[in-house]
């Protein structure tokens, strides 16, 4: 007994020599270049834990290959924090990434000159009218990747981009991919979940990568981490989607390492162990691996990027402030120290609030200069006459009565006037800020009635 939980206990804290081959997949950053540090829950994520993690397992396993699903970008269009995204990827040397509808979409010089190092894969390309170089196939480690982007998808009828795709089952499709021997075959594949399913039946491709098959205004959250199944969208064969906003990393084939379980989960008796013909079963197969705080950051090819990001990202901030400074003196937000006259047991209940602190949560995290974050943090960021900064606007910091009921100019003139506003918590409270926000138990902590 002595002896097997010796064993058990070296075995625990033994490093795991990851396998000579495997694939490493991940996507759909959808615009996510660091995670917002809001909840822990969804402190996932971000282009310096990914190149981390991603020159980690090449130092261990050089022969592995790093494939990446693209939409890359943000959704919305063109911005900063995409064209950062888009140099940083490029900087980390996917093998392989799949033109997708955000990449296909691009039309940015200074975006298609970072995709252009990256080796891009659309094999149902018919006529493609953008600037980027793509590849019909691409050759790594023994295996032919092909991509396929649905022509069936949404984001077709609400953009006006010029680019002809095809049917998995076109003619031009089938004599691409039949060229090449099935078990070499390998699909980045993005579509529905019912193309997924008839490609699947078909049985064309020896492996499948799904890209994430949420919708593209989703946003990260917790979910896809609580229940990791999920993204096992087949199980025989198994094909994964990589998880949304490049909070993970999937391991396929041989890069699906085993991981025995830690010491202090077998003391405490959460991790069991199997005995299969005489021995014990101590590892456990490690599907995707997770980009949390626990992500050892090392010093990466990226992070020179991530700072010009940041001052780059400030500076545009103090410049849309500078110019947002002559609407101060006409304004129709007044602050909370006006409502207090009529509304004082309010303002004492959110005085003792977290969304009177808000600002200072947001200095705290070194965050007060990041446009991403700052408008949930304080009054009327985005309308006309709200906040510009800590200097010219403190009597808008923090997440004040405005914030909720609206610009009250008109109220302080005529009481009568009431706001015709409807409080939208989820704007700020949504899966990826506050995914364990529920309205009717987030009221009660700042319930308050009209004084």
């Amino acid at each position: 007994m002595f002896f097997n939980l010796l064993i058990i206990l070296v075995l625990a804290i033994m490093p795991v020599e990851a396998s000579a081959q495997g694939i490493l997949a991940f996507g759909d950053l959808r615009g996510h270049i660091e995670p917002c540090g809001c909840d822990p829950a969804t402190d996932l994520g971000g282009i310096k834990r990914l190149a981390s993690f991603l020159a980690r397992e090449r130092q261990f396993n050089m022969d592995v290959v790093v494939v990446s699903l693209g939409n890359l970008a943000s959704a919305q269009g063109p911005d900063l924090k995409s064209k950062y995204i888009q140099k940083a990827v490029a900087e980390l040397k996917p093998d392989v990434m799949l033109a997708n509808y955000l990449e296909l979409k691009a039309e940015d010089r200074v975006v298609l000159e970072s995709l252009s190092k990256i080796p891009l894969v659309l094999t149902n390309q018919a006529k493609l009218k953008t600037g980027l170089r793509v590849s019909p196939l691409i050759e790594r480690a023994g295996k032919t990747f092909f991509g396929y982007v649905s022509p069936r998808h949404p984001f077709f009828s609400a953009t006006q981009h010029a680019y002809e795709l095809v049917d998995w089952r076109d003619k031009f499709f089938m004599q691409k991919i039949l060229k090449v021997a099935k078990d070499k075959r390998v699909l980045l594949f993005s579509g529905s979940a019912d193309e997924l399913s008839e490609i699947k039946s078909a049985g064309l491709f020896a492996e499948i990568i799904s890209s994430s098959l949420k919708p593209l205004s989703a946003l990260p959250g917790k979910e896809e981490r609580d229940q990791e199944e999920s993204l096992k969208v087949s199980k025989d064969p198994e094909i994964w989607a990589v998880p949304l906003g490049g909070t993970g990393v999937v391991r396929l084939g041989k890069a699906q390492v085993e991981i025995p379980p830690k010491v202090r989960d077998i003391l405490s008796g959460s991790a069991t162990l199997q005995d299969e013909i005489g021995s014990i079963k101590l590892a456990k197969k490690l599907p995707i691996s997770w980009l949390g705080k626990d992500t050892e950051l090392a010093p990466s090819l990226v992070d020179d990027l991530y700072s010009r990001y940041q001052l780059e990202n400030k500076n545009e901030l103090i410049k849309l402030s500078k110019a947002r400074e002559r609407d101060i003196a006409n304004s129709d937000f007044v602050g909370n120290s006006v409502c207090t006259a009529c509304h004082l047991s309010a303002y004492e209940i959110h005085a003792k609030s977290k969304h009177a602190e808000a600002f200072e949560t947001l200095k705290k995290k070194k965050k007060e200069f990041d446009s991403e974050c700052i408008g949930c943090h304080v009054v009327g960021f985005a309308e006309k006459g709200g906040f510009v900064s800590e200097e010219k606007t403190p009597q808008l910091v923090g997440v004040q009565c405005e914030a909720c009921h609206g610009k009250r100019r008109d109220h302080i003139r005529d009481p009568k006037i009431k706001s015709d506003v409807k409080v939208n918590c989820e704007a700020c409270h949504n899966s990826q800020h506050s995914p364990s926000f529920e309205r009717k138990s987030y009221w009660e902590r700042i319930k308050h009635a009209r004084d």
